[in-house]
């Protein structure tokens, strides 16, 4: 998983950095005040502050699943639904989600 935070996306080299997660299969979380270009799976467009501490709940949560044994026979298998973070259900969450 790559998560990027509170960036343009415009400096090099670190506006490939998604692209390159990407293309060796990790899955793409942008979390910022404006949409960059960058191939993201999710983003979750408004204030870090009110978006990453919900992910990181909600990845913790996905990981103890894992470890438990009960997702996979213990193997992590990252299906976007079971780590997505519900923006809707954030509290606050009037900002946009794409």
């Amino acid at each position: 998983m790559f998560v990027a935070i509170g960036t343009s996306g415009t400096v090099y080299p670190a506006n490939q950095f998604a692209a390159i997660a990407k293309a060796s299969g990790a899955i793409c979380v942008e979390i910022n005040i404006a949409p960059t270009d960058a191939p993201f799976d999710q983003r979750l467009l408004g204030p870090a502050t009110h978006y990453v501490p919900p992910l990181v709940d909600r990845l913790v949560q996905w990981y103890k699943h894992v470890r438990s044994g009960e997702a996979t026979q213990g193997r992590a298998v990252a299906h976007r639904s079971s780590w997505q973070l519900d923006a809707r259900r954030v509290p606050h969450a009037g900002h946009q989600v794409a």
